[in-house]
């Protein structure tokens, strides 16, 4: 028997998880004299998701497009019901795959939602991809994190009600399994206060990003040479030299493009090209496209 503080512990017999179908299966009774009976919760955090980001610069409207390539993959449980992922400046033009995700920016809590609401299928299936997510903004991309979730609901073999102790229950038991967290790119736009020595530390914590805990620059020697020209770039600005800023921001905006698709992926190009291209608009020396 499980007590559980505050509902009538009595109730539950007992409740586990069964790995193999992703589910909470719940043992109770109404009362002792009463036969057992069986509540089944589907938790949110079954899925096994994987998102690619790709980023492209519109300059004929002077727009980003964010563009998102999602997985389920074989290791889930259930399929894939509702993606929200966090935003730090407006965004327009929410795309989905079909009329069958709805999407959209709530204001409130800085997200962009995507939730599957009609059709036959409930989602992302186990081993599937969907494409078409995106949106349009003015924002240069940083690091986010998106939260992935199945349709969660509680079911009984017994077509019953549940009592409350079981809800009260299912509740903690919710709260622990919420949703599955990844990081992809999303906008992001500048103070107007930002100096140019604080936009060189924030080029080198995405670099960090990048190299140290995303994985998405994959060498070790492209990620201290990226390094070093940061470094230098900052040098450079602090002694007002900003030609030679800005020949170095060349110089590192040259070693992305050359690494992408080799030791740089998409996500890593994206995150390291386009925010160097501001720093090198906002020292006043653009270079050749």
């Amino acid at each position: 028997m499980v007590l559980i503080p505050g509902i009538n512990a009595q109730g539950i017999e007992s409740y586990s998880f069964d790995n193999e179908e992703g589910v909470y299966i719940v043992h109770y009774k109404w009362s002792q004299e009463d036969t057992l009976r069986k509540a089944v919760y589907v938790p949110a955090n079954q899925v096994s998701p994987e998102i690619n980001a790709t980023i492209i610069f519109d300059q004929t409207d002077n727009i980003f497009k964010y563009n998102f390539l999602i997985r389920n993959e074989n290791t889930a449980k259930h399929p894939l019901f509702s993606i929200d992922l966090e935003v730090y400046t407006s965004i327009n033009n929410i795309s989905s795959p079909s009329p069958d995700w709805w999407g959209r920016k709530l204001d409130n809590k800085k997200l962009v939602r995507w939730i599957k609401r009609r059709g036959l299928s409930p989602g992302i299936e186990i081993g599937e991809s969907g494409e078409g997510f995106g949106f349009k903004s003015k924002g240069l991309p940083r690091t986010s994190t998106v939260y992935f979730s199945s349709l969660t609901h509680i079911f009984h073999p017994e077509n019953d009600e549940p009592p409350y102790f079981v809800v009260a229950l299912i509740d903690s038991i919710r709260k622990e399994s919420n949703a599955i967290d990844r990081i992809t790119l999303a906008p992001w736009y500048p103070d107007s206060t930002m100096s140019l020595q604080d936009f060189t530390d924030t080029l080198q914590t995405f670099r960090y990003q990048a190299c140290e805990e995303l994985g998405w620059v994959t060498n070790h020697g492209v990620c201290n040479s990226l390094e070093v020209k940061i470094r230098n770039v900052k040098r450079h600005i602090e002694r007002g030299q900003l030609k030679q800023a800005g020949n170095v921001l060349r110089a590192f905006l040259n070693e992305v493009d050359a690494q992408r698709g080799k030791h740089i992926t998409e996500e890593g190009y994206a995150l390291l090209n386009f925010n160097a291209r501001y720093l090198r608009d906002q020292i006043n020396e653009p270079a050749e496209d």
